[in-house]
């Protein structure tokens, strides 16, 4: 089973929220508000899994990812699955990182 696990880094951006869809309930992870409220450099990040979800459209600024699809092994008890996820060390919705700076073709993120 692949699990999706999405980094969200910390720069400046509207939209871009990921939508959740699971038996008729809906969640939405809006990284633009979460790393906006946060007093120091952060990063926001999400894990998934059996469930729908899009992504909204980034309506202004830059929002930077890094996605990787963590495999786990399949197992008769899906709520083993949360005890790993749990288990990471980022066990909150964010963490601090130092300040950062990368420029790619002229553009400065960071």
């Amino acid at each position: 089973m692949f699990v999706p696990f999405v980094v969200v880094f910390p720069t400046r951006h509207e939209g871009g929220s990921v939508m959740l869809h699971h038996d008729g309930e809906e969640w939405t992870f809006d990284s633009a508000t979460i790393l906006l409220q946060q007093d120091l450099p952060s990063v926001a990040y999400l894990a998934f899994y059996s469930v729908d979800h899009e992504v909204t459209t980034v309506n202004s600024g830059y929002r930077v990812t890094l996605t990787y699809n963590l495999y786990v092994q399949p197992t008769s008890h899906p709520a083993s699955l949360l005890s790993i996820l749990h288990s990471v060390p980022l066990c909150q919705m964010h963490c601090k990182i130092p300040r950062f700076s990368v420029k790619v073709d002229g553009l400065a993120l960071g």
